[in-house]
């Protein structure tokens, strides 16, 4: 006869996880509630979620949610990784894994909760202002690879890296919503563009113009108040994905673009006798 291999602390371990993972949702939940109908607050998780890029949209709220000091996030084995410890005692930061067939809890801790004391360098070099036109044309032209619409206007705004990053945030919205503006405005009865759609794009370019030391002061959020709680999700989430994809191109292009200007400096200084 088999035995039962389920005791009342396997039991009771996974009633206290059931239980955090709602009250988690929760967290989720409520978060939602108030940056939905506050357009303010929206824009400050936006200027947070920049620093988290790794993340979707649901870890990034989560982390939000908990810590809004956070800068650098990452699970204890990464920390060991790369030679940091976490400190004893530290609280970790819960995000819900959604991978597998159920709901678990991970834990990442923030950078300030790990050793050793010395600094360190997490934090990515700002785009300097004489980089932008040349990241501006390497950027366009590697998405001009992907999407063919996109590449029949980018001569529009060639070496603008502002108008880079904003067209690059919407047609990355419609890849993400796989519909264009104006399929998504043909749903609508009035003809507009859905509040959904306009909240994502929006976002999205947010942060892809926060990410990179540009104005977002023309960016308009009005729009966010009309969303339904679904709607708002889908905005966050392909807002999210957009910053995740276009941060990874442009993790890509900016090394290449210091390396050739510092051997264009290199040379100047051996032409001028350094």
């Amino acid at each position: 006869m088999k035995r039962i291999l389920w005791g009342p602390d396997i039991a009771g371990r996974n009633c206290m996880e059931k239980q955090k993972i709602e009250e988690y949702r929760k967290l989720l939940t409520d978060s939602e509630n108030v940056l939905r109908t506050h357009p303010d607050l929206w824009k400050e998780f936006l200027d947070f979620a920049t620093q988290f890029t790794h993340y979707g949209f649901y870890e990034q709220l989560l982390i939000y949610a908990q810590n809004q000091e956070a800068t650098a996030c990452a699970t204890y084995e990464q920390w060991k990784k790369i030679g940091r410890y976490v400190r004893s005692g530290e609280n970790g930061i819960v995000l819900l894994d959604e991978s597998g067939n159920k709901t678990r809890l991970r834990y990442v801790f923030d950078v300030t909760a790990t050793g050793p004391n010395q600094e360190f360098q997490y934090r990515p070099e700002p785009v300097l202002e004489e980089e932008r036109e040349q990241l501006a044309r390497r950027l366009s032209n590697a998405y001009a690879s992907q999407n063919s619409d996109y590449a029949s206007y980018a001569a529009s705004w060639e070496g603008d890296l502002t108008q880079t990053l904003s067209q690059i945030a919407l047609y990355m919205t419609e890849d993400d919503l796989q519909a264009t503006a104006t399929q998504a405005s043909e749903l609508t009865q009035t003809g507009e563009l859905p509040p959904a759609f306009v909240a994502a794009a929006t976002s999205a370019m947010y942060l892809l113009l926060d990410k990179y030391g540009l104005s977002t002061d023309a960016l308009d959020f009005s729009c966010m108040e009309q969303l339904e709680p679904e709607e708002f999700q889908l905005a966050g989430t392909t807002a999210s994905n957009v910053l995740s994809r276009a941060a990874r191109m442009v993790r890509r292009i900016m090394p290449e673009i210091r390396q050739e200007r510092g051997n264009e400096y290199g040379r100047e200084r051996n032409d001028n006798g350094g």
